[in-house]
């Protein structure tokens, strides 16, 4: 049997964007190659208020805090997801 190692993130995030996606890209680089997925928490990119939450919304698939994370993923051959998304679509 195949297993593949997934990893939880855990960080502080705030209204700093710059600074939550350092946090994420200095976790990730810590991480054995064997990890294949990460998962960051729902508020990893920006923990704010609803005008910053507005401000920085992208649509799905693009946007540049979207764009970070993607370049993030080959760092260990991994794919990130976030924790909050995946509970939501197992609820659908």
């Amino acid at each position: 049997m195949k297993s593949d190692n997934i990893a939880l993130l855990q960080l502080c995030s705030g209204k700093n964007t710059k600074h939550n996606l350092a946090q994420i890209e200095q976790q990730i680089k810590q991480l054995p190659n064997s990890v294949k997925l990460v998962l960051t928490p729902e508020n990893a990119l920006l923990f704010s208020d609803n005008i910053s939450y507005r401000n920085f919304a992208e649509s799905q698939g693009e946007g540049p805090l979207q764009g970070a994370i993607a370049e993030m993923a080959p760092l260990s051959s991994m794919d990130i997801g976030e924790l909050y998304a995946i509970n939501q679509s197992r609820r659908s």
